[in-house]
């Protein structure tokens, strides 16, 4: 059986490692997946960036993998006052559900771990695939309002 695209795929999450550090430069400097926040981080300022995160890992921060692979990030960081949910996807994962998948876990081990505790994401309006992938995992649009010259849309999740 194929999957559909946009379909949540079987897919974990698990907490960062030291032996992340690829994945996460990988993700820091690709100008695709870094589109929406910001553009891709010069490979010296990823590396310190990424050696730094995976020694002292915040609570809250996952790696999501898919069979074997580890193909992207997921963290859960206060931005804005209440917890706000954040993710990355390697190209190579993109269009086929795999975070749909693993922001349903992700939400699902915070409503565990802080049950009374607000949840928002917050992406660019233009972002029509994270949007996607926000409102297939349960997320409602709550405000739009500009940042960093864009307009932005936060989420309810």
């Amino acid at each position: 059986m194929s999957e559909q695209p946009g379909e949540p795929v079987a897919v974990s999450i698990r907490p960062w490692r030291r032996d992340d550090r690829e994945l996460l430069v990988d993700l820091m400097v690709d100008a695709e997946v870094r589109r929406f926040v910001g553009g891709p981080v010069e490979p010296e300022d990823a590396l310190r960036r990424a050696t730094r995160l995976t020694e002292d890992t915040p609570w809250g921060y996952f790696v999501v993998v898919l069979g074997s692979d580890a193909v992207g990030t997921l963290t859960f960081d206060r931005k804005r006052g209440p917890w706000e949910v954040s993710f990355q996807l390697r190209r190579s994962a993109w269009g086929r559900g795999v975070m749909t998948g693993a922001l349903r876990q992700a939400v699902e081990w915070f409503r565990v771990n802080e049950p009374h505790e607000q949840l928002i994401a917050v992406t660019q309006v233009r972002n029509e695939a994270a949007r996607r992938t926000i409102e297939r995992s349960g997320g409602l649009p709550e405000r739009q309002f500009e940042q960093y010259g864009e307009q932005q849309v936060q989420y309810r999740v």
